[in-house]
């Protein structure tokens, strides 16, 4: 799944530091790798900067989400060296809160970095 409006202090606390804050009260997306047995989500914030030591993938401009009405407006790599997990549940609303859910990448709009 893929959720906007991530708070960059939030992805900067789950990332231990990984993630730079940008500028105060910015935000990014946020991606969700996998689920685990309905107990946690592996997740990873996304750039629309290329960060060549944190993102081994992209989400390809211009493409459409199964389940929600908007289109990726700029390639978006998926920070994946920098995942996290999230306990489902109360937890990831709360810690979370704010975003919005624009919906489920399909597998053939994500990327390799090499392929771009």
């Amino acid at each position: 799944m893929f959720f906007v409006r991530c708070k960059d202090d939030t992805l900067h606390r789950f990332t231990h530091g990984g993630f730079q804050i940008s500028w105060e009260n910015g935000s990014h997306p946020l991606f969700v790798l996998s689920t685990h047995e309905n107990f946690k989500h592996d997740c990873c914030p996304c750039s629309s900067k290329h960060f060549d030591h944190n993102a081994s993938a992209y989400i390809q401009k211009g493409c459409r989400l199964h389940q929600g009405l908007e289109e990726i407006r700029n390639h978006t790599f998926i920070l994946d060296r920098l995942r996290f997990s999230v306990p489902l549940g109360t937890e990831f609303s709360t810690w979370f809160s704010g975003m919005g859910c624009w919906g489920v990448v399909p597998d053939h709009c994500i990327k390799e970095v090499t392929d771009r």
